[in-house]
């Protein structure tokens, strides 16, 4: 909402919770409440808009997404950040996984700190800030962006040039009944990505995405480990790596 209207896009916003759900954001709906809805989005209003950006939540059924991505206007959370802040595919890591997507974060922040080659690093994700609170890039910044399955579902056009799915696991989805379909969300990050980029995965993981054209993914398949910390570490350690000498 903000970086919409940073852009001077006529905005609004809406959640499917009540109001009295939102005591903490008494002074923001002050400022916008004319542009901001509880329980649903007006059907006037969303028939007249030019973008619908899709944000968690939203998608609910296998139904909700081929809804969502049969209606053109429709943008995901994701590439709405990518189409309006610039920020270069080539400074962003994604990472996504049904597990361990927090501590591939945290540590892929630990090792690059002291990289010369970079001026600063962005940790965003739905835990702690989204995408589109980011500043404006700068020369030399880093984004390691952790993404789920429900900001990838609805995505067409996000792409990174460093991405690590860190494990696959149908427990972790709780929303499409094909498991298939929410492998296919996670691969995204490369079905998606049509420039040249790095996935980095375990031989287990890799096994389980199952999509035809890899495109311009240079893959790379580490071993698998029953330790997850250590798996976590071997995937890091190759992203590194590649910033350093790539």
């Amino acid at each position: 909402f903000k970086l919409s209207k940073k852009k001077n896009f006529v905005t609004t916003i809406s959640d499917i919770k009540k109001k009295n759900e939102f005591s903490n954001i008494k002074n923001f709906y002050n400022k916008n409440k004319k542009d901001i809805f509880f329980e649903n989005h007006p059907k006037k209003i969303i028939k007249k808009a030019n973008l619908i950006v899709i944000t968690p939540g939203i998608i609910k059924s296998d139904k909700d997404l081929k809804s969502i991505l049969k209606n053109k206007k429709t943008i995901s959370e994701i590439d709405f950040f990518q189409k309006l802040s610039r920020w270069p595919y080539q400074k962003i890591i994604s990472v996504t996984g049904s597990y361990g997507k927090t501590t591939v974060c945290n540590y892929l922040q630990k090792k690059l700190i002291n990289t010369k080659k970079i001026k600063k690093i962005f940790y965003a994700g739905r835990a702690n800030r989204t995408l589109c609170s980011l500043p404006k890039y700068k020369k030399n910044y880093l984004l390691i962006s952790e993404i789920d399955y429900q900001l990838l579902a609805p995505s067409r056009n996000f792409c990174a040039k460093y991405n690590i799915i860190s494990s696959l696991n149908n427990s972790a989805n709780h929303i499409f009944k094909n498991s298939k379909l929410y492998y296919k969300c996670k691969a995204k990050l490369i079905s998606n990505n049509r420039k040249k980029n790095f996935l980095v995965l375990s031989k287990k993981t890799f096994s389980k995405i199952k999509i035809n054209k890899i495109g311009n993914s240079n893959v790379i398949i580490k071993k698998n480990y029953a330790n997850s910390i250590l798996q976590s570490k071997v995937l890091v350690n190759e992203i590194v790596e590649l910033i350093k000498y790539k």
